[in-house]
């Protein structure tokens, strides 16, 4: 499977500062999200057809996740969002964006998938 741009969004214009935390990189790192007029996005790179969960680190204070997204809890408890990452061409803007599910049964056998952020500031490790 061809790996693709995948852009996830956090719809807050409050926020100073929110960082994107995934399964994508085991958890244990982040990509800072950048700022535009709507809130907050960041572009991954991943392997088409993957099962990705992620939440958000807001302000560096609180943990949250897109409640107009799938979601599912996780083992811990925590609320997630969770998707699989369709290329939709036929798609205007959203072309890089995926199509949601909302099966739990099918995001128990997730992938790790390499991410890159285009163009970063810094260097991110996970």
């Amino acid at each position: 499977m061809p790996i693709i741009q995948y852009k996830i969004t956090y719809p807050s214009r409050y926020a100073s500062s929110v960082r994107l935390v995934g399964d994508f990189g085991t958890w244990s790192g982040w990509v800072d999200m950048k700022q535009d007029k709507k809130g907050y996005s960041s572009n991954l790179f991943v392997q088409e057809g993957t099962t990705i969960k992620y939440k958000f680190f807001v302000d560096g204070k609180h943990w949250g996740f897109d409640p107009t997204r799938n979601s599912t809890t996780d083992e811990e408890g925590h609320v997630v969002n969770v998707e699989c990452v369709r290329n939709r061409p036929s798609d205007s803007e959203e072309s890089s964006e995926a199509e949601s599910i909302n099966n739990n049964e099918k995001d128990k056998n997730v992938s790790k998938v390499a991410v890159k952020v285009k163009k970063p500031k810094k260097k991110v490790y996970f």
